[in-house]
């Protein structure tokens, strides 16, 4: 999920969990949201510490892990994420996806930190990641094959908001067709497209006046309030690009989805999923799973 998802379905399970005000959500976001969003926005203090923008010790992948840090704390770092508070496998590389999160790792080096207000939040954040894995890397394709498995070049390495990954193949599991990591990105694009939209419409049905300008500012104000300046370049992501929030708006208003329309089609045409029905499903079912009230793997987020 892209941050602004995260924060997204956090505002849609705050609705459905009691039924909150416009102003009661955006004063959570106002609290909450930069530890809603901190496994992600933390990779440009795991940069300044590795000179490698990790994404596996915040979402405790492939065995890296690291250990959260919260409040005053995070706010005075400046040399980046300490070393000694994360642990990185030997010969661990940067990857166009890495693998699943794991939530029994996190818990495991974070116990003292989920029994905070801002840990139930990282840790809601990991839960989402949990369901959007299952989708990416479980059901739609397998990730970095072995090359062994096909004739097929690994092709370039593939750069991940600026940052080269490991070249690599994916193989889409319901067709068996192998491709780049580039071409697998492309579908993690337009599938998170499909989930954004959805996610809006949720928040327009559940608030009629909300606007992506009133989250902005409310994840604005959390960052502002709880993130060192490394950390500040997580703000170009606290909503969608201006172009993805006009099509939105435009499809809601319009009833016109012809472009999303579109995005369906070309995801058959990749081979990531059998057909469209296959898509509509799997979404309702990404977006049900993100937005439920916890689950039994939850820490809660509301104490």
């Amino acid at each position: 999920m892209q941050a602004y998802e995260h924060i997204m379905a956090i505002m849609v399970k705050l609705f459905n969990s009691g039924q909150l005000t416009l102003d009661n959500s955006l004063s959570m976001i106002r609290r909450f949201g930069a530890y809603f969003t901190y496994p992600d926005s933390v990779r440009a203090l795991v940069k300044l510490s590795t000179n490698s923008a990790f994404r596996q010790p915040s979402h405790m992948s492939e065995g890296a892990y690291m250990e959260f840090i919260v409040g005053e704390e995070l706010k005075t770092l400046k040399n980046g994420f300490p070393i000694e508070k994360m642990y990185i496998p030997d010969g661990l590389e940067l990857k166009a996806a890495d693998g699943p999160t794991s939530l029994e790792l996190a818990k495991k080096h974070n116990q003292e930190v989920f029994q905070t207000r801002e840990g139930q939040a990282i840790y809601a954040h990991l839960i989402q990641d949990t369901h959007t894995d299952e989708l990416f890397q479980g059901y739609i394709a397998k990730c970095y094959i072995d090359e062994n498995d096909d004739s097929m070049e690994t092709g370039e390495a593939y750069s991940l908001y600026g940052v080269k990954t490991k070249a690599g193949l994916a193989r889409f599991n319901q067709t068996g067709r192998i491709v780049p990591m580039s071409e697998f990105r492309e579908v993690v694009s337009y599938t998170q497209q499909l989930t954004t939209l959805e996610l809006f419409r949720m928040l327009v049905q559940a608030y009629p006046d909300i606007t992506f300008q009133q989250i902005q500012e409310a994840v604005f104000s959390s960052y502002d309030e709880n993130y060192p300046e490394p950390m500040m370049n997580a703000k170009q992501y606290a909503v969608p690009s201006q172009e993805e929030q006009t099509r939105i708006l435009y499809a809601l208003r319009t009833g016109d989805y012809e472009y999303y329309k579109r995005l369906k089609i070309a995801l058959v045409e990749k081979g990531a999923f059998r057909d469209i029905n296959d898509i509509n499903r799997k979404v309702n079912v990404l977006i049900h799973k993100t937005t439920s009230l916890p689950d039994e793997r939850s820490v809660g987020v509301s104490r």
